[in-house]
């Protein structure tokens, strides 16, 4: 792994790395899986004021956002457990 030297630290990892690091433990998955539902039922229950509609918007574009990334995170971790199955049943000389 080699960081890069950015206004925001990132890493170049290689694609297995890359897997495991966005494998998220079952409680982390309970977690996440709490707060999308926390977001989703508090945009579910936003009021619009139709003389105030900004408030709504912003309000509403944010959970939106809160439940897209908690899906993905979710979605992603199963896609990468699924991928890294793959690969290691792929080479099974190598994880001796």
């Amino acid at each position: 792994m080699k960081e890069l030297t950015t206004r925001f630290t990132s890493y170049e990892l290689t694609d297995e790395e890359t897997l495991r690091g966005s494998v998220l433990s079952l409680e982390q998955k309970w977690y996440i899986q709490n707060k999308l539902a926390e977001a989703a039922n508090e945009k579910s229950a936003l009021k619009l004021d139709p003389n105030d509609v900004l408030p709504y918007a912003q309000q509403e574009a944010f959970l939106a956002g809160q439940v897209e990334l908690c899906e993905f995170l979710l979605e992603n971790s199963d896609a990468s457990e699924e991928a890294l199955q793959h690969l290691h049943s792929a080479a099974p000389d190598e994880n001796l």
